[in-house]
């Protein structure tokens, strides 16, 4: 592949970098299975610069044989390197003495000897011209892809040790076996909200009008309420469940609203439009739900102790995971699990009502897919029973239809701000700490240089050009 075709990809965390795939020659002991011609696949990364101290960049390297890691390393580069391209030879170079170390090691120990051997006359530090002779192909991979890409990061010790902490909670929260047995929740919640609106129709003479934003919401909200709370509803008349829906809707509307102290810092104490105040009484609104959905839950503990069999909620289990320990910063547990309970709930609610009502909208107005998507629904599931979420997988163009959707109408066009937590250079430019970055999902998804005619609804894309492309991985 010629280099003027290769891009880097800019990340936040290892601005500039680039990533390189090897596929050196090196013997594969006999009898294992090396998947693709190329055996050995090495993955190499590299953080121009990484360390700020020493002002040596980082390597990292990953070699697998059918995907398994076989050999890993990540360090300091031994010189400081002035580019980006001598970085980047020099992290080949430390990935290639790994491959040529172990050729040696290999064939001295079993005494063969064979076309393999020419690798033992190759310099380690001429990768440069290696690589032009083609003794190993070198090619560009994503981020996404990478092995290596973690062997580049620096993680201070205190992080580490909060994130090892962290790892048995976040495996019990998020778990597919936890989602699995909260499943019969979303079916009832859903199969309820179909029946309304069937008795309605029943009713009015068949005759609905409703509004699918409002109906979306409702559906999510009893669907997270729930599977979080473990509070189920009766029906939109309930005073608690209005407090909650509203109190989310005002937040995303505060959070969307033009502030002019955003821009003009110096104006802050006037709070103009009055938005910092209304944020303050939203947020205490949130935090008094929570606070009683919390107190809810312990006294309830406390009565069925020692019981068995008691279905739980993300609350309950976020209970038994902070109970009795230590807990990183100066967060007590009930506030760590307010914080984590209600930011699940605002962040599921409006951007999955969001998406539904985008993606039955563009079904509605374009009528040759909606009945491509009817046509899948009747082969794979028929007309006599409830669609499951074991069907979807089978459901391609259903899911291609929602990757479309969300591809054209992100539910949050503008992601939430990133900082930089420190100084950093990125592609030769200086990013001062503190300095905030605005990514503009919408642009990347309109792209006419990745998706061709991009205003236009076309679910086959993801068939053909972009079958590899799905909103559950890191493309979107």
């Amino acid at each position: 592949m010629p280099r003027n075709n290769w891009s880097s990809p800019l990340t936040t965390e290892c601005p500039g970098s680039y990533c390189r795939g090897l596929r050196p020659e090196v013997p594969v002991p006999a009898g294992m299975n090396t998947g693709p011609p190329d055996g050995v696949i090495g993955y190499v990364y590299f953080d121009f610069i990484g360390d700020h101290d020493k002002r040596r960049s980082l390597t990292g390297y990953v070699f697998t044989i059918s995907g398994c890691a076989i050999s890993w390393k990540a360090t300091l580069q031994t010189t400081v390197a002035l580019l980006t391209t001598e970085a980047e030879y020099m992290t080949i170079t430390e990935a290639f003495k790994k491959a040529i170390c172990q050729s040696v090691i290999f064939l001295t120990k079993d005494h063969m000897f064979h076309q393999r051997t020419k690798h033992i006359d190759v310099r380690y530090h001429f990768v440069r011209e290696i690589i032009a002779r083609g003794d190993i192909m070198v090619s560009k991979i994503s981020t996404h892809d990478n092995l290596a890409d973690m062997m580049s990061k620096i993680i201070p010790s205190a992080k580490l040790e909060h994130c090892l902490d962290l790892e048995d909670s976040t495996i019990e929260l998020l778990s597919a076996r936890r989602i699995e047995m909260f499943s019969h929740i979303r079916e009832f919640e859903v199969k309820s909200a179909v029946k309304e609106i069937y008795d309605k129709g029943n009713n009015l003479n068949g005759v609905v009008k409703m509004e699918k934003k409002e109906w979306f919401g409702n559906l999510i909200m009893n669907i997270m309420m729930k599977i979080l709370f473990g509070v189920q509803y009766k029906g939109d008349d309930d005073e608690e469940k209005r407090r909650a829906q509203k109190a989310t809707r005002r937040s995303f509307e505060l959070l969307g609203a033009f502030v002019v102290a955003d821009f003009l810092p110096y104006l802050r104490w006037l709070d103009i439009g009055g938005h910092e105040k209304a944020l303050k009484e939203t947020a205490k609104e949130i935090d008094c739900l929570g606070e009683e959905w919390l107190a809810e839950h312990k006294r309830k503990r406390k009565l069925r102790v020692n019981k068995s069999g008691d279905e739980e909620d993300f609350m309950d289990v976020m209970l038994s995971i902070c109970e009795d320990k230590d807990l990183p910063g100066h967060f007590d547990a009930d506030t760590i699990i307010k914080a984590t309970c209600m930011s699940m709930l605002l962040a599921s609610v409006d951007t999955t009502m969001v998406t539904l009502t985008w993606t039955l909208s563009l079904l509605l107005n374009n009528y040759q897919s909606l009945k491509k998507a009817q046509a899948e629904l009747d082969t794979h599931v028929g007309k006599n029973r409830w669609v499951q979420e074991s069907d979807i997988k089978n459901l391609v163009y259903l899911q291609a239809i929602v990757n479309e959707s969300m591809r054209l109408y992100p539910p949050t066009p503008i992601l939430l701000p990133h900082e930089s937590i420190e100084d950093c250079v990125v592609s030769g430019y200086d990013i001062p700490k503190g300095t905030r970055l605005f990514v503009n999902m919408w642009k990347f998804h309109h792209d006419p240089n990745i998706w061709p005619n991009p205003h236009e609804f076309k679910p086959e894309r993801f068939l053909t050009t972009h079958k590899d492309v799905n909103v559950r991985g890191n493309h979107f």
